[in-house]
């Protein structure tokens, strides 16, 4: 998580400093996704980067905001909408379940810069995509979760398919008959444990933005927990 703290540090660092009607004084905002703090990922890490960027540049409230999402398309909509009325110049998401948002948000404020983290689709000029190859860590989880499970059969709790894609392929390599379930990672973390059906013996955290709380769900499922 340092490394990816890092990245991003350095890009909120890059991009505070030239965004327009930056003048006086820079706003900065950042739209969290699901999990909001403690998820012990990208939350975590752009958070950190923040603290570094408001020591660095003196930011104080209100020329820096911090919102939580329910993860719904209407509620990503609102918070966006409602920071770039409120004139902040440079706004970061994070996670791609703000792509559409932000594809659409950006649009309609030409004059406010946008980040989104961990994408890489939205091609406007006043939007930056942040992003990690994280396909990469998915197939090194797939190895390490298909080597770890005792009944091979393991899961990956995750809503993108090039990354159960790459999880798959890892898994494969030297297990290729073995069970692999793709749970699609819910709005809610309560209501992960209902989709645990084939009870895997390992099952690797991949989605970014996973919280405690879901590990504690993949717990009572008497599931083994591996977070690569």
């Amino acid at each position: 998580m340092k490394s990816r703290a890092l990245l991003i540090a350095l890009t909120v660092s890059l991009f505070s400093p030239f965004t327009p009607a930056i003048a006086a004084e820079p706003k900065v905002a950042i739209a969290y996704d699901i999990g909001f703090l403690g998820d012990n990922s990208f939350n975590d890490a752009v958070n950190l980067a923040l603290k570094s960027a408001k020591k660095k540049y003196g930011l104080v409230e209100p020329f820096v905001r911090e919102v939580p999402t329910n993860g719904t398309t209407v509620d990503r909509l609102t918070r966006l909408r409602f920071l770039a009325k409120s004139g902040y110049t440079l706004i970061i998401a994070v996670g791609p379940g703000y792509r559409q948002t932000v594809a659409r948000v950006s649009k309609e404020y030409t004059e406010t810069q946008f980040a989104i983290i961990n994408d890489k689709s939205i091609a406007q000029l006043n939007v930056s995509n942040i992003y990690f190859r994280e396909d990469h860590g998915a197939y090194l989880a797939g190895v390490a979760a298909a080597n770890l499970s005792k009944r091979k059969s393991i899961a990956f709790i995750g809503s993108e398919p090039e990354l159960f894609e790459s999880f798959t392929r890892g898994a494969k390599v030297n297990f290729p008959k073995i069970r692999i379930k793709n749970i699609s990672y819910p709005d809610s973390v309560d209501s992960l444990r209902s989709q645990l059906t084939i009870r895997p013996n390992l099952i690797p955290l991949i989605r970014i933005g996973a919280s405690e709380r879901a590990r504690d769900r993949v717990t009572d499922s008497k599931a083994d927990f591996e977070a690569p």
